[in-house]
């Protein structure tokens, strides 16, 4: 089942960018999404979402369990986190922060996705698709049609609604 949705969701994303596309961009695009399919065969991969809801196309490593009893944020909550986010094919930190106060929502679609299945303590290595990133046009530190690597714990829930 896991396999036949991640080819659905493939197909679907070389559909609707394909005509978008330099050369380049169609090239990192496809090594992109190639990149995303094996980690999805990976072992202790899972998948954010249900067969029920429907699912992300956000893969996810737990490396740390936090504390199950506690809520988990919801849309509006403020957070404070940990990352540290990669581009799939490099080793050094674009973007990262010790410290990172923020409301969910108002980030990338799939850090704030991540953060609604998380408990605070969790630590994980998020896997997020380039459509629930910066898409198709990218920032000046991230190129389009960019899959982000992540790794997140959640420090706390500031404050609920």
């Amino acid at each position: 089942m896991k396999k036949q949705w991640f080819a659905c969701l493939l197909s679907g994303l070389l559909f609707v960018t394909f005509l978008s596309c330099s050369s380049d961009d169609t090239q990192w695009r496809d090594e992109n999404i190639a990149y995303m399919g094996k980690i999805a065969k990976q072992e202790g991969i899972k998948q954010l979402g249900d067969s029920i809801n429907g699912f992300s196309g956000i893969y996810y490593q737990v490396l740390r369990s936090g504390d199950t009893t506690t809520a988990r944020p919801v849309i509006g909550n403020v957070v404070r986190t940990v990352y540290k986010c990669y581009l799939y094919n490099d080793t050094t930190a674009f973007d990262s922060n010790d410290n990172y106060k923020s409301t969910v929502g108002k980030s990338i679609d799939g850090f704030d996705i991540a953060l609604q299945y998380m408990h605070v303590g969790d630590y994980w290595k998020l896997y997020i698709p380039y459509n629930l990133a910066y898409g198709t046009s990218g920032t000046t530190s991230v190129p389009a049609y960019s899959m982000l690597v992540y790794y997140i714990y959640l420090k706390e829930i500031v404050s609920e609604n």
